[in-house]
């Protein structure tokens, strides 16, 4: 989801290394369809910091958060 926001951000251009990555499962998730909302919290400069909320539709809270920092590769 992060790669994807990243994508949208840059004009489909893949400019960037994974430098970190951490999940928190929050809840079991159990059978059915999830959804990833991804939001870049820092998204120009040398590091770009994003997060991802893993949801289920019928209930009200996250069942995992990721956070994710990125390195801009130079071209």
């Amino acid at each position: 989801a992060v790669w994807c926001a990243l994508l949208a951000r840059t004009g489909g251009r893949d400019v960037s290394l994974t430098t970190a990555q951490n999940a928190a499962f929050l809840s079991a998730a159990g059978p059915g369809p999830l959804t990833a909302e991804a939001r870049l919290l820092k998204p120009k400069g040398q590091l770009l910091f994003a997060e991802v909320l893993i949801l289920r539709k019928d209930r009200p809270h996250p069942v995992a958060h990721v956070t994710a920092t990125w390195a801009a590769r130079q071209e």
